[in-house]
């Protein structure tokens, strides 16, 4: 049987206060569980959009959990995480070690946690899960880079202008054919395209 006071008091509240863009000064500073669920919207949309119905339910589970490690050891920038091949090889055990024990803590039982780590191992994978994951992620940074740029927010522009661009290049590679019709709407975003961003009034 569940335990409710793990489930609602542990791993999965954490997730609402673990900041994200700690390198840069934000307007609002995004928490875990709000950048997972928008990759899980984004994942969601480009599942449907790819025609994968049969394993729409693995890539949203994967685009729910990808970061569910950060529950444990919080957000890491991406020029630090990458700056050497030997640091992301260390940093991915350890991120595998801590989602194993987060999915313990969540899932209450060790079958369940093994077979959750197999899920989150598809979300940084090669495969078309890991593949629509990482593009959702992706989504996620522009989608919030966007509209603190759009804000005004000078660090946010930056990032928008040399940050980012290289990060789309992976999309265009050959391996991502699929989402190459999907990049090119983002590289208009990138290039201007975030003026548009849309407010409720």
């Amino acid at each position: 049987m569940i335990n409710m006071k793990d489930l609602l008091l542990g791993a999965t509240m954490r997730a609402a206060h673990i900041p994200r863009y700690s390198a840069i000064p934000v307007n609002h500073r995004e928490s875990v569980a709000e950048h997972s669920f928008f990759v899980a919207i984004y994942a969601d949309r480009l599942a449907v959009d790819m025609g994968l119905n049969d394993i729409f339910p693995q890539i949203l589970k994967a685009a729910l959990w990808h970061d569910i490690e950060e529950t444990w050891t919080g957000d890491f920038i991406r020029s630090f995480k990458y700056s050497d091949p030997d640091l992301k090889s260390k940093m991915d055990d350890a991120a595998r070690h801590c989602a194993y024990k987060v999915f313990d803590e969540i899932l209450q039982n060790p079958v369940f946690a093994e077979m959750a780590i197999g899920i989150w191992n598809d979300a940084k994978s090669d495969n078309v899960i890991g593949k629509v994951v990482k593009f959702a992620d992706f989504l996620s940074v522009v989608s919030y880079v966007s509209k603190e740029t759009a804000m005004g927010n000078k660090y946010a522009q930056k990032m928008m202008e040399y940050a980012i661009p290289p990060y789309l290049d992976t999309f265009f590679s050959k391996p991502y054919s699929e989402l190459w019709t999907y990049a090119t709407q983002v590289d208009e975003i990138i290039h201007g395209g975030w003026k548009d961003v849309r407010a409720c009034i």
